[in-house]
């Protein structure tokens, strides 16, 4: 809804910026009213100035309309059972939890996307973490399933994309405990 008024408003906007477009040019059913106005000093600065904020303005909103909607805190569900919200910070937790059961991470970041479709909904999981054991191949394998399983099981929505991106210790130069 906030996406819909914004559009709104960028549109009005633009269509603001028509009429101080007008003052511009030559119209004869206004030509009284722009010489009146075009004698003063600062009239001709002052619509400049007026359009080219208004027109930042308008791009802003019209910017802000198509944005992505993932960044919301949360997604609102509605089943034959009744309705779910399910907010970025619980399935995180969640995911957390998840990954506290492998002795061979540490540190793990978990971030979330939330996309909310009309029809159908879904999460983006990436996962920054440290890892001890050799082999992390069989390991995000383990952790793959693991993951995507509890956290649509738990969200009740599918996990599109699960990524892991192991740290490197050397690279960030401080210490793992």
């Amino acid at each position: 809804m906030k996406r819909l008024i914004s559009f709104l408003i960028g549109l009005i906007v633009f269509l603001g910026i028509g009429a101080l477009a007008l003052m511009v040019f030559d119209i004869p059913q206004l030509s009284d009213i722009q010489r009146q106005l075009s004698g003063y000093e600062w009239f001709e600065p002052m619509l400049y100035i007026l359009t080219a904020l208004i027109v930042f303005i308008a791009l802003i909103f019209l910017l802000f309309a198509f944005s992505t909607s993932y960044k919301k805190r949360g997604i609102y569900e509605r089943f034959e059972d009744g309705d779910i919200y399910i907010t970025k910070q619980t399935i995180e937790n969640h995911v957390k939890q998840a990954i506290e059961k492998y002795d061979d991470v540490r540190q793990p970041t978990v971030a979330v996307k939330l996309h909310q479709r009309s029809k159908d909904s879904y999460l983006d999981i990436m996962i920054d973490m440290f890892v001890t054991r050799p082999d992390t191949q069989v390991l995000f394998e383990q952790m793959y399933s693991d993951i995507k399983a509890s956290t649509e099981q738990f969200a009740e929505m599918p996990v599109r994309h699960l990524k892991f991106q192991p740290i490197d210790q050397k690279e960030l130069r401080r210490r793992v405990i």
